[in-house]
């Protein structure tokens, strides 16, 4: 049996993290997927949160 060796790919500079190498780039997908989605769920609820408070603040 012979296995293929891992497919390794370079990725473009992130704020985060420079020089990235990708062992699974089907993993790699679903993980900043998944991460811009929890990205997005967060910024939705600062922004529900602050629109909450604003509208507080004008009642006053």
């Amino acid at each position: 049996m012979s296995e293929n060796p891992p497919e390794k790919v370079e990725v473009e500079e992130s704020e985060e993290k420079k020089n990235v190498l990708v062992v699974d780039p089907d993993d790699y997908r679903k993980t900043q997927k998944l991460k811009a989605i929890q990205e997005a769920k967060d910024r939705y609820r600062e922004y529900t949160l602050n629109r909450s408070e604003r509208f507080r603040e004008l009642d006053d």
